[in-house]
Formats: structure tokens, C-alpha cells, sequence
């Protein structure tokens, strides 16, 4: 898979789990596999509070921005060059 690829799927990743984050947390957080989840890890459900998820649907929001720029400038290509064996000093 090349570099290009991963980071797309990573931004788009990024992107639609920030935004969902912070407009609806409740699509993430509340799914139909929480009470499977529940008995597996012995762990509480989870609550989907909009104001303390926020910071972190932001940050996760950034990271997939970050990618999308690094695809738009070029530098998915630097990332490939940089890391083979043949630019090695």
C-alpha cells in the first residue's frame, strides 16, 4: 500500500471521527456492541458528555487536517524518499 493511500485513509479516519466527536459523540460512543463490550471487559458504559469529549474532538480533528495538508502539499512524497535505503548517507 503506498504512503499516499495510508495517508488518506488515516485523514479521512481522522476527519469524520473529530467531527463526530464533537457533533454527536453518542454515534460513537453509544454503539450496538457496548453490551458485548460491557461483558467482555467487565467495564462500565461509557457516556457520551458533548463538553468532555470536545478537547478531544478537536486534537483528533487537527491530526486528520494535518494529514489532509500533508497530502495537499507533497509531502507524502518526501515521507516515501525519506525512508528507503538508497537516500541512506
Amino acid at each position: 500500500m503506498s504512503v499516499l493511500t495510508q495517508l488518506k485513509i488515516f485523514a479521512t479516519i481522522a476527519s469524520i471521527s473529530g467531527a463526530t466527536l464533537l457533533i454527536n459523540p453518542a454515534l460513537i460512543l453509544k454503539s450496538p456492541l457496548d453490551p458485548i463490550m460491557m461483558r467482555l471487559t467487565g467495564l462500565p458504559s461509557s457516556t457520551a458528555d458533548p463538553a468532555a469529549l470536545a478537547p478531544a474532538g478537536i486534537a483528533i480533528s487537527a491530526i486528520g487536517m494535518i494529514y489532509w495538508c500533508a497530502i495537499w502539499s507533497g509531502d507524502d512524497k518526501f515521507v516515501m524518499v525519506s525512508g528507503s535505503s538508497e537516500n541512506m548517507i
